[in-house]
């Protein structure tokens, strides 16, 4: 018997539980200011990255520095210009600064590249080497780093070709090849494919290295060097 009323009290019990109440007021004010910090996340975005767009002249990583400083600047400066936290939670959080940083992110990198910036280097990759007219061999995938085999020692003739490309504008005078006694050779473009730039060396021997060199219209410049081994 007093098992049965006690599973009456409890059943009663259950019936009579009644949700917490439900603060409108303190959720609109919640989600307003959520949307004021959002707001001020964007417009802090904008600024943080010409910050970090000039600095970047130094490094890559200074620029990327000052864009994850940005977001100790909104949590500190929310509360002093009047909008109220204290009914954050961490998805509140997680919001706006994940705006806030994206939208960094996204105009930093629109500002470090072309046609607002050009701090990339002229890409010289796909360096090959044909011997007496035969078969080119990529030097790269050798995984000699970055040598050649000379096949024979009575070889007349070695064609180099290499791929020489750039993000806005390659100044292809000045794409030439050195050799060891660093006396600049140029290049000539290929007449299918002007990326191409070729030259050819008489009586090549092991020992010898070569560097390839290329600078862009705004002055960035790059270089390649292998070497003939035997």
């Amino acid at each position: 018997m007093a098992k049965k009323r006690r599973k009456h009290q409890m059943e009663k019990e259950e019936k009579e539980y009644k949700p917490p109440a439900f603060d409108k007021k303190e959720f609109m004010e919640t989600e307003i200011s959520v949307a004021k910090g959002t707001i001020f996340a964007v417009v802090l975005a904008i600024p943080v990255a010409i910050v970090a767009f000039f600095l970047t002249g130094f490094s890559a990583i200074v620029g990327l520095v000052v864009g994850l400083a940005g977001i100790g600047i909104v949590w500190f400066l929310l509360p002093i210009i009047g909008i109220e936290v204290a009914g954050f939670k961490i998805t509140h959080w997680l919001g706006v600064i994940s705006t806030y940083f994206f939208l960094f992110l996204a105009i930093w990198v629109v500002l470090c590249n072309p046609p607002f910036s050009d701090k990339a280097l002229p890409d010289i990759a796909n360096v090959r080497v044909s011997w007496d007219g035969g078969d080119y061999l990529d030097v790269d995938e050798l995984g000699t780093g970055n040598s050649i085999t000379i096949p024979t020692t009575n070889v007349t003739q070695m064609r180099i070709q290499a791929q020489v490309t750039d993000n806005v504008e390659l100044n292809v005078n000045t794409v030439d090849i050195r050799m060891y006694d660093g006396t600049p050779l140029p290049m000539s473009q290929n007449a299918t494919f002007d990326y191409i730039f070729e030259h050819t060396v008489a009586a090549p021997a092991a020992g010898m290295s070569f560097t390839i060199s290329a600078q862009d219209t705004n002055g960035h410049t790059n270089s390649y060097t292998f070497a003939v081994v035997t």
